[in-house]
């Protein structure tokens, strides 16, 4: 079995907007190997002011970049039998994909084992919103904002979160009970890298009183006699001593 998450990153959102970037990660249990396919491309076309803005890509970075047309093949390739997932790929990146590839939609498909739309599944249930949203509620985050290759690490993780949970099932087509597909997303990726988390913070300390026996209760000066602190922020033991 083969799994690979994938996103794209596009000159604006219109139909005809060519590739900017492509993030392709997954695993593949033929070869006991994780998959990684991930490049920025030059679209051979002036970037869309208003996506430029959004996704912060430079002609100045894609200029040196080949087009997409020199990774066809190796996409391709790598997505042939596989399952492909995204979120909310079936409305936007899977027609760009099989445009940029030369095929169509129908010819996309007929090469993969399974397409799963994480977004579709999170709508089935009732649970609605951007990739952002949704991952935030299950305690994710995105390291690389409006990035291909931070896009598909936060689905992964927000798959494998809802899948693990019960919050959703996998379309049953896909021909892999969910502990063996939960295995394969856990040998490709790495499930606690803390910098998809969000990790909670500790409460603020309530104090009964900023002042006790003359020693400071509170923040960076806890523990300082009145005397210290003044000799270290006269304005602050001011504003304790006189009120």
């Amino acid at each position: 079995m083969k799994i690979v998450y994938y996103d794209l990153e596009t000159n604006g959102l219109q139909r005809e907007a060519k590739i900017l970037q492509f993030a392709f990660i997954g695993y593949d249990s033929g070869r006991d190997e994780p998959l990684r396919l991930v490049e920025y491309v030059n679209p051979e076309e002036a970037l869309d002011r208003r996506a430029a803005e959004v996704h912060g890509i430079t002609s100045v970075q894609l200029s040196s970049m080949n087009s997409f047309d020199f990774f066809a093949d190796d996409i391709i390739e790598l997505l042939k039998d596989s399952v492909l997932i995204g979120f909310n790929n079936h409305s936007f990146d899977d027609p760009k994909l099989a445009k940029n590839l030369g095929i169509t939609v129908d010819e996309l498909n007929e090469s993969l084992s399974g397409n799963i739309d994480v977004k579709t599944l999170c709508n089935k249930v009732s649970i609605r919103g951007k990739l952002e949203v949704i991952a935030e509620q299950h305690r994710l985050q995105n390291p690389m904002p409006h990035n291909a290759y931070g896009d598909v690490g936060v689905t992964i993780r927000l798959l494998y979160r809802l899948l693990n949970d019960g919050s959703v099932e996998l379309p049953v087509d896909i021909g892999i009970s969910k502990e063996d597909f939960m295995e394969l997303i856990e040998k490709g990726v790495d499930l606690e890298d803390e910098s998809y988390l969000i990790i909670e913070s500790e409460p603020a300390q309530m104090y009964s009183s900023m002042v006790e026996n003359g020693i400071v209760q509170f923040g960076p000066y806890a523990g300082k006699t009145l005397d210290e602190l003044r000799l270290i922020d006269e304005y602050l033991w001011n504003s304790l001593v006189n009120g």
